[in-house]
């Protein structure tokens, strides 16, 4: 398929390891749910910590 917009996979991603399960069949991966459940957890000041755990 010769896309004009990268796919994404946006639902279940909530860890490093299903961020890297989705990414080998997509362009990326949506961290909704469990982003704003980290910020109310944790607010904002953890943020980088939060990126740096997926990455």
């Amino acid at each position: 398929m010769n896309l004009k917009n990268p796919q994404v996979i946006g639902f279940g991603i909530n860890n490093k390891e299903t961020f890297e399960q989705a990414t080998q069949f997509a362009k990326g991966a949506i961290i909704g749910s469990a982003f704003i459940q980290d910020l109310t957890k944790n607010g904002t000041g953890k943020i980088a910590d939060f990126v740096k755990a997926i990455r």
